[in-house]
């Protein structure tokens, strides 16, 4: 697998659970033979991300969870719109796969404010 459907798209994607994160497809996921892929990251590497049919886009897709999606966002460095994306978005299954691929990409001040603000418990008991 070279690419994948991740960030915003990803988030607008129902999960395995029915669940969307976002409530922006038709912005994300309009252009049907567009939709932006991700390329492999060395880092992250297959986690969190399945072959899975998208009904709205009536095909087999690989996709991230919303907490891979949230990553490669992260790593990406696109925060804009990520502001309290955790309490919004995510379980707390998917709470604790967020922070497990935020340890692994932490190595700069601006990943590990964002843990800091959007996983605080999770991130201040890694601290102890």
């Amino acid at each position: 697998m070279k690419e994948y459907i991740s960030g915003w798209e990803a988030l607008n994607i129902p999960n395995e659970k029915g669940l969307v994160a976002d409530w922006h497809p038709l912005c994300f996921l309009s252009n049907k033979d567009n939709v932006k892929k991700y390329k492999y990251n060395e880092i992250l590497g297959n986690k969190g991300i399945k072959k899975r049919f998208i009904p709205m886009l009536n095909r087999d897709e690989y996709v991230a969870s919303f907490a891979r999606a949230i990553a490669d966002l992260v790593y990406m460095k696109e925060f804009t719109g990520l502001k309290n994306c955790v309490r919004d978005y995510l379980d707390d299954e998917d709470e604790k796969e967020l922070f497990g691929y935020l340890k692994s990409i932490n190595f700069n001040k601006e990943v590990d404010d964002f843990m800091k603000y959007e996983l605080t418990k999770l991130y201040f008991a890694d601290k102890e």
